[in-house]
């Protein structure tokens, strides 16, 4: 269970592994006090999981202790052709989803979207592992259903976001679009439309230059925690320093050089820079 699911009294795991052409569900739990644990590893052919994904299971016995789930992480899908994902989103006390890097998001992502997350008003966190899926219907789709959002992780999305699209996500404190392709243009609708902005992870952002970073300094009043692993030549200490004079409540900045000696560091006793030695 990660630390984010933890914070919910109401949690599953969901592990679906493929093993030999046979499925195995197992490790599976509630922590409400009514299922306790729900371990089992049955293996069906997969003539008989077209009978129970899991849109199944939460029309079972155990379905009204599975209504209440507010958090959900989902790792390991292997279901060719069915979506066992569109169910989870029709929870309705959902708050926290973590799909993982191998729940199959490709071959299903054309046909997601509004259908999907249309109940999803109050979800509060979304954590996608591997973002290159994202579709740009899908991205409009989270924007406009999903307004409570204040945690967004979308690793390696390959989506053009204008800023029309973000302009609903007012809550948005934590952001993480480490490794994709989002261009100074993009960083600086972030910036400019996102004011609540607390944390953000550019990791690997390899079409940034210090034009990012110098939009932060202007418009991320708010910023506390810049995660930032210099992949792009065009990003230097002119950039970084930018962000250390104009975010005044700045306590943590990660990169990958060692700056401190040519940086005009804040003098503040919570301000915190982490030298990451490798990408």
């Amino acid at each position: 269970m990660s630390s984010t699911c933890a914070k919910w009294s109401t949690s599953i795991r969901l592990l679906f592994r493929r093993c030999s052409g046979l499925l195995s569900f197992a490790d599976s739990f509630l922590e409400n006090g009514r299922l306790i644990e729900m371990n089992f590893e049955k293996f069906f052919n997969y003539s008989w999981i077209n009978v129970f994904p899991l849109i199944n299971l939460l029309q079972s016995p155990c379905s009204q202790s599975l209504q209440e789930l507010n958090c959900v992480k989902v790792e390991f899908f292997d279901f060719h052709g069915l979506s066992p994902i569109q169910s989870v989103f029709q929870l309705p006390n959902l708050r926290i989803v973590e799909l993982g890097q191998e729940s199959c998001w490709p071959q299903w992502s054309p046909s997601l979207g509004d259908d999907m997350l249309i109940k999803c008003v109050d979800l509060e966190v979304l954590i996608l592992v591997d973002a290159s899926f994202l579709t740009r219907n899908l991205l409009q789709a989270i924007c406009d259903y999903c307004p409570n959002i204040t945690s967004l992780c979308m690793s390696g999305f390959r989506v053009t976001i204008d800023y029309r699209m973000i302009e609903s996500l007012s809550k948005l404190t934590d952001l993480n679009v480490s490794d994709s392709d989002v261009t100074d243009e993009i960083v600086d609708n972030f910036a400019r439309k996102l004011k609540n902005l607390t944390h953000f992870n550019i990791r690997g952002c390899k079409l940034l230059t210090n034009e990012s970073l110098k939009s932060l300094a202007i418009y991320g009043q708010k910023l506390e925690c810049l995660y930032l692993r210099r992949r792009s030549r065009k990003i230097d200490e002119n950039g970084i320093q930018a962000v250390l004079d104009g975010c005044p409540n700045l306590k943590k900045l990660e990169t990958t050089f060692n700056l401190a000696q040519k940086l005009r560091l804040p003098d503040r006793p919570d301000f915190e820079i982490l030298n990451v030695t490798s990408e």
